[in-house]
């Protein structure tokens, strides 16, 4: 089978998009002084995640289990990411009188609480997620961590499907 691009290069590609993606995210906090919540504080640490498993697979030697493993992965972080971004686009959706309480701020849970009952925290009582602030195109920031999401889970799943079509 042919490919256009190495699979280094589809790594690297999705490491850059992942970046990008990120930078975007700095420059609107810095910016434009918008302060992340702490589902959009997840979604980052997400995105920084996966473009860490895109670098190693564009770095790593090539082995065909590596690449399975790296595409799976890819795969298991943009699932997560789209049920973080899903939770907050919900949150958003809802009336004022019916969303959550809000609650400290990420970093104070982690003071006071173990990592995974602050996970638990956040995703379950986030109010402050659920206020839009800022749109691009009459979409919220939400929505289009939700669309990012779902494109990097169709690229990992080419990925996935690539290697595992590819003779061995």
């Amino acid at each position: 089978m042919y490919l256009a691009f190495s699979f280094r290069q589809l790594f690297a590609f999705g490491a850059l998009l992942c970046l990008s993606i990120l930078g975007s995210a700095y420059l609107l906090e810095y910016a434009k002084e918008l302060n992340p919540c702490p589902l959009c504080l997840l979604q980052r640490y997400m995105l920084w995640l996966l473009m860490f498993v895109f670098v190693c697979g564009a770095i790593w030697p090539y082995r065909r289990k590596l690449r399975l493993l790296f595409s799976s992965l890819i795969l298991i972080g943009s699932v997560l990411g789209i049920l973080l971004a899903g939770r907050q686009v919900w949150l958003q959706s809802l009336p004022p009188d019916q969303i959550p309480p809000c609650t400290a701020g990420l970093e104070r849970l982690l003071t006071f609480h173990s990592i995974p009952k602050a996970l638990q925290i956040v995703i379950s009582s986030s109010g402050e997620c659920g206020v839009v602030d800022y749109q691009i195109f009459g979409f919220s920031l939400a929505i289009w961590s939700l669309s990012v999401f779902t494109l990097l889970i169709f690229y990992g799943g080419i990925l996935f499907y690539l290697e595992k079509k590819r003779r061995k």
